[in-house]
């Protein structure tokens, strides 16, 4: 079954009863078979290809996107002259498993009320000559397309790769993720992970959640909520469970006696613990199990006579191949900076940048961002607002 029905939208569903070859795959609407002359007079059939809106599960107005995509050669009239009215550009690019080739354009006043209208305007366009010469060939064939059950970990559609062109590029961002700590830049880098299409996302934390999270976590937490004293794993396990699968809380402290065992199996770990001890015990294991991770940290510091606060993050990638690099690198003693920011619960834009940069280095590891530099380090400071970087060195 499609990850968008066809029959819940009342445009998809026309398209489908009026004959098209109608087909939903990775957020695109993909009419099949329509037929269109080359510049050589030859009959060949391509695909229209296009992004989908939707709110939910159903189809909204496609306001302001006019353009369409073609598998096909260029339509062209019986004598070889390209379909003026629609005439847009050539490209080459993998769309929802197509390759298209060139894109249309063709804007009627006020824009297509619908996808019906949409397909059905440029169908009727690049088959036209064809059907004046053969009037029993169409587009509208009245084959059944097999759909394709396509498996994912989201509860509604993901369409913003879609429509930016880009949906190819998800399939980078796959595996079984690990998030250690759930403060606040842990909690970040999980509402920034969720959205990506990771099979798994395994949530360790032994600590519940308070007032003091909620003020420097996404979302916002009701009083009920807080009431109820949830462990962290549960509270954001169940926050993020209403737009996808495979969030895994997992309660409890890691320490010498489980860390091993709980870091099997893992593609990737971000290390967001707020105590020396701590990262010490699951740096060790995962450099002992060459795990991939990213350390995140931060050092905020109130300066009392000027009564204001200074500091940094950090976030610090480790790859297997460069482990050896990490000693001295990752804070894994005790220190008293920590009880400031434990003290201090207004600090949730740093636990945001710390968490963008972390997952951000991330995705370039995933070659979803080109790197060019390989970062292993980078620390931002906030009273120079500068960020540095120490790169790794070259393989």
């Amino acid at each position: 079954m499609s990850q968008i029905p066809i029959n819940r939208s009342p445009d998809l569903a026309r398209l489908q009863a009026e004959g098209y070859e109608v087909e939903v795959r990775e957020q695109h609407l993909l009419v099949h078979s329509v037929p269109h002359f080359t510049t050589n007079g030859r009959i060949e059939y391509g695909s229209l290809v296009c992004p989908i809106s939707v709110a939910g599960d159903v189809t909204v107005n496609p306001v302001g996107d006019h353009v369409v995509y073609f598998t096909g050669e260029q339509p062209c009239t019986k004598a070889g002259q390209p379909i003026a009215q629609i005439v847009h550009g050539e490209c080459r690019q993998t769309m929802a498993g197509a390759e298209v080739r060139r894109s249309f354009s063709n804007k009627p006043h006020g824009g297509y009320g619908d996808y019906f209208a949409k397909i059905d305007s440029y169908a009727r366009l690049i088959e036209s000559p064809v059907r004046s010469d053969s009037p029993h060939l169409s587009a509208r064939t009245f084959r059944p397309v097999e759909t394709v059950a396509e498996e994912s970990v989201f509860l509604y559609s993901e369409t913003n790769l879609a429509r930016a062109g880009i949906s190819t590029l998800a399939a980078k961002l796959v595996g079984r993720i690990a998030i250690l700590g759930l403060g606040g830049t842990g909690s970040y880098i999980l509402d920034l992970i969720s959205k990506t299409p990771v099979a798994e996302i395994h949530l360790f934390d032994g600590d519940f959640f308070h007032n003091h999270n909620a003020f420097r976590a996404p979302g916002a937490a009701s009083l009920e909520q807080l009431r109820n004293k949830p462990s962290k794993v549960d509270h954001f396990a169940n926050m993020y469970s209403a737009m996808r699968r495979g969030i895994i809380p997992h309660c409890g402290y890691l320490d010498e006696d489980n860390v091993a065992a709980a870091m099997v199996g893992f593609d990737f770990v971000f290390v967001a613990v707020d105590n020396g001890p701590t990262r010490k015990v699951v740096v060790e294991a995962l450099l002992a199990a060459r795990v991939p991770f990213i350390d995140v940290g931060m050092d905020i510091q109130l300066i009392t006579e000027q009564s204001t606060l200074i500091g940094t993050c950090r976030t610090t990638m480790v790859l297997p191949d460069l482990h050896g690099l990490v000693s001295g690198m990752l804070p894994m003693a005790p220190a008293m900076a920590e009880e400031v920011y434990r003290r201090n619960i207004q600090i949730a834009d740093m636990n945001m940048l710390n968490a963008a940069l972390a997952v951000i280095e991330w995705k370039k590891h995933c070659g979803f961002y080109q790197d060019l530099i390989r970062p292993m380090q980078l620390q931002y400071a906030l009273n120079t607002s500068s960020l540095t970087r120490l790169e790794l060195p070259c393989a």
